[in-house]
């Protein structure tokens, strides 16, 4: 089975119960964590990071899992079409 390395994008709340799902999917490897707060994206216990360009150049996901708010996804969205990611 070919697992898929995921990134995440928010440390907040809410990313508790994605972190979650991830850890406990097979097919998926959370590889790295962002948020402007490192203790925060810490938490998860894989690479932190506090700027998605970063994260994105240090470790390149399959998947990346936005979790902030709705007003701030369009900039997330367009930070990773302007990446070399795609």
């Amino acid at each position: 089975m070919k697992r898929f390395r995921v990134a995440c994008l928010g440390a907040g709340y809410f990313a508790q119960f994605h972190l979650d799902a991830w850890q406990r999917a097979p097919q998926a490897e959370l590889v790295a964590v962002a948020d402007q707060d490192k203790k925060k994206a810490e938490r998860a216990g894989v690479a932190p990071f506090t700027s998605l360009p970063e994260m994105l150049a240090a470790t390149p996901p399959d998947i990346l899992d936005i979790i902030l708010p709705p007003d701030q996804q369009a900039e997330a969205i367009r930070t990773v079409l302007g990446s070399d990611l795609k």
